[in-house]
């Protein structure tokens, strides 16, 4: 299975979610979307990574959610997606809602204990294609890295494109 991670603001390609991925899966890329303060070079880089490596499917945490989200509004990014602790904003709203439309299968994971994210205000939204998980955790979800928690969490998105959706 081929995964591609697009990281968060405070992360890079040798953070602990890429890290994680790439012991656990044996085709991972991570490009590096850093400087943030270049948000068209960071999404440039994310589409280009997008379209060379074909990916099963791409997990994005934090910022690197927000990228992933304009990616599948625009039809880029054409596999399930995982989000991680997606930073809540209408934008994504917007994006979320064009790319489930059109059947793709989307998992968003929020810690608890995030307050950074707005995680409580995503709630509202559901679809078949959907599939929200709620842990006990903060931000940087350090929970999902224990154990098999985000390989559990990218066979539920795998597990949804095969049935062609999440409920």
């Amino acid at each position: 299975m081929k995964i591609l991670f697009f990281h968060g603001m405070e992360s890079g390609p040798g953070g602990r979610k890429a890290q994680y991925l790439a012991r656990n899966f044996p085709e991972v890329v991570t490009p590096d979307l850093r400087p943030w303060w270049l948000p068209c070079l960071a999404l440039w880089k994310a589409a280009r990574a997008n379209v060379s490596v074909k990916p099963d499917v791409v997990v994005a945490s934090s910022l690197g959610a927000v990228f992933c989200s304009l990616l599948m509004l625009c039809g880029v990014v054409k596999c399930p997606v995982v989000l991680l602790a997606p930073p809540f904003c209408n934008i994504l709203r917007w994006c979320w809602r064009g790319h489930l439309s059109v059947g793709k299968p989307l998992v968003l994971v929020h810690g608890s204990g995030d307050n950074l994210s707005g995680w409580r205000d995503m709630l509202w939204y559901s679809h078949r294609n959907l599939r929200q998980i709620v842990i006990d955790d903060q931000h940087a979800l350090k929970t999902l890295l224990q154990d098999d928690g985000l390989i559990a969490v990218i066979a539920v998105a795998v597990t949804c494109r095969q049935l062609h959706r999440c409920d």
